[in-house]
């Protein structure tokens, strides 16, 4: 969204009293598009609240100035997990950052299936509930860490360095309905003969796993 400099007013919502706060569009940090009742909107963040914020444009879609009129502050919801034994437990709100299906070597191998599907989510909006200390690390590579519940073996995250605010979390130890699907097939170079993919998701893969395989192979 391209920063404007001219002051915008934000008209936040809550329990049904409208505020009026003052922000610059270039505070607004937005996280995805998405449609409410036909309206095309942007949702993010405006430095200093802490809040999720839908933001309103003039017309549908993104304008040419990413100029934002008001915004409506959104429920927050939470989506709860846990392990295979129920002993290491945690919860993250919405929004995530992504979602994906992984055919690279170590996933497979750590959580024994022909691929993993991971769901990123910001570290700020994730916390554990119960058992934290039944989890044991893995460092599988000089930028990766990994972790299971050490009672019943369940692999729960994945962690990098390479981007540190965020944990990937096991799609399949979730409880509830994300706010996305997966988006895509990643280290697909990688993946194992004896896993039909038929879906219609972008393939990606090459060297870093995220290039773009114009063939689909």
């Amino acid at each position: 969204m391209k920063a404007c400099d001219v002051a915008q007013h934000v008209h936040v919502l809550d329990t049904g009293q409208p505020e009026c706060i003052e922000h610059r569009v270039d505070d607004f940090t937005p996280f995805a598009e998405v449609s409410f009742d036909g309206v095309e909107l942007a949702l993010g963040k405006f430095s200093g609240l802490q809040e999720n914020i839908v933001a309103y444009r003039d017309g549908t879609g993104l304008d040419s100035t990413g100029e934002i009129g008001r915004g409506v502050r959104m429920a927050t919801k939470t989506i709860s997990g846990c392990c295979f034994c129920g002993g290491v437990s945690f919860e993250f709100t919405l929004p995530t950052q992504w979602c994906g299906h992984c055919h690279c070597s170590m996933c497979r191998r750590a959580h024994g299936a022909g691929y993993v599907t991971w769901v990123a989510v910001a570290r700020e909006q994730f916390r554990f509930t119960a058992g934290e200390d039944l989890l044991t690390h893995f460092e599988s590579s000089d930028h990766g860490k990994r972790s299971f519940c050490r009672k019943c073996g369940s692999s729960l995250f994945c962690e990098s360095s390479h981007h540190a605010d965020v944990i990937d979390v096991v799609l399949a130890n979730l409880e509830g309905e994300l706010d996305r699907q997966p988006q895509a097939n990643v280290y697909f170079s990688d993946r194992v003969e004896w896993v039909a993919v038929d879906d219609a998701l972008p393939r990606l893969g090459g060297e870093t796993g995220v290039e773009p395989l114009h063939d689909g192979s």
